[in-house]
């Protein structure tokens, strides 16, 4: 077997800019999760605590408790410093934000894993280049899907409950699914499908039992 041709000097600069850029998103990556990542909160606290509170805080995140449009008390509002900006989100945002960041970052993983295995094996393909830059979205994308899952199907906190999820136990299997994007979607459709077959056999099944006892009565 012929060896693979040397890379060009233009290929290889091609090659440390890609590095460097990727490392780059995954330090953003990073420090968005980092910004973001809900830490505990004290929920049901009045005015004045809040403001004390955020009069005496130095860190760059403080907790204030409002309340919502219906007039119901103990929604919590964090304030995040990001980067030149102070956004203002509730503990249920920062969760998902939290998924979204965690499947980016497990793909943007991945990606520096294959991008690094290809160069050292001469063997990267420009054709796929795009993908490398579509993963993270497709991580991210996918994180959520599968957070709604979870949080709508399998697991049943109120809001007030929120707070008590484990924030770390999300971001690992955001980040999984980040990293196995290829085989979680391949594993949900071959869910989705079995649901989708169990409900049209239930269909069936209760067509033709509706059918016989149609039957039945003409018969008498």
């Amino acid at each position: 077997m012929a060896a693979e041709p040397e890379p060009s000097v233009g290929r290889r600069v091609l090659y440390g800019l890609l590095g460097i850029l990727f490392i780059f998103e995954a330090l953003f990556l990073i420090y968005t999760l980092i910004t973001f990542f809900p830490t505990s909160t004290t929920t049901g606290m009045t005015a004045s605590t809040t403001a004390s509170i955020t009069a005496t805080a130095t860190a760059s995140e403080t907790t204030s408790t409002t309340s919502d449009l219906s007039g119901n008390s103990g929604v919590t509002i964090n304030s995040i410093k990001y980067f030149w900006w102070s956004v203002h989100m509730s503990y249920e945002i920062q969760l998902l934000v939290l998924v979204t960041v965690s499947g980016a970052l497990g793909s943007q993983l991945y990606i520096m894993h294959k991008f690094w295995h290809y160069i050292a094996a001469n063997r990267f393909d420009m054709h796929y280049l795009a993908s490398y830059f579509l993963k993270p979205f497709i991580g991210a994308l996918l994180a959520i899907v599968f957070y709604c899952i979870i949080r709508g199907g399998f697991l049943s906190f109120s809001d007030k409950d929120a707070t008590q999820i484990n924030p770390y136990g999300f971001a690992a299997l955001s980040a999984l699914a980040g990293v196995f994007t290829r085989n979680i979607m391949a594993k949900l459709k071959q869910v989705f499908e079995q649901i989708l077959t169990s409900s049209k056999e239930d269909t069936i099944d209760s067509d033709t039992e509706q059918d016989n006892n149609t039957g039945e009565k003409k018969t008498k």
